[in-house]
């Protein structure tokens, strides 16, 4: 009995195993973890930068995402982000997040969408991202229209 329990213990955890590098070399898992970025928008038709900022993000290997932005203009606050995220497939993945905008009362006036290309590098140390973002009034109305790119840099292990 004990030797059967040891060798089916021993097959789950191989399995386990062989699923986690599988997930690894087809890129799912990759982005998990935390990012330093360099957000700049652009004037969409153009692709000018109009002012640069700094975001940490947080993507979770379930899917989702949790970011802070030390951008202001929305009641001179940075802003939280919320998402989800995606592999697509070798080193690109998508994501998109929602936040609300502030006037300077601290009062919500709008929220913001972006949804995000990620390109990561071989090594899995750094991405960049072109993006769309687009801003409705609370009650759903689209307000504008907007684009950025950005550089990441993963987070160093403590």
């Amino acid at each position: 009995m004990k030797n059967i329990f040891g060798s089916v213990l021993g097959i789950l955890l191989l399995a386990a195993a062989a699923a986690t590098v599988s997930a690894q070399s087809d890129g799912k898992g990759r982005l998990a973890g935390t990012w330093n970025m360099v957000v700049t928008p652009r004037v969409c038709s153009t692709g000018d930068a109009i002012t640069s900022f700094q975001s940490t993000y947080i993507f979770d290997p379930g899917g989702t995402l949790s970011g802070l932005s030390s951008g202001t203009g929305s009641g001179g606050r940075g802003r939280e982000q919320l998402g989800v995220w995606k592999h697509l497939n070798g080193h690109h993945y998508r994501f998109r997040f929602k936040t609300y905008l502030f006037n300077a009362a601290g009062e919500a006036t709008s929220y913001q969408i972006l949804t995000a290309e990620v390109e990561l590098d071989r090594e899995a140390l750094n991405w960049s991202y072109n993006a769309i973002s687009q801003t409705f009034s609370l009650d759903g109305i689209l307000i504008n229209s907007g684009c950025s790119t950005a550089v990441a840099s993963r987070e160093a292990d403590i």
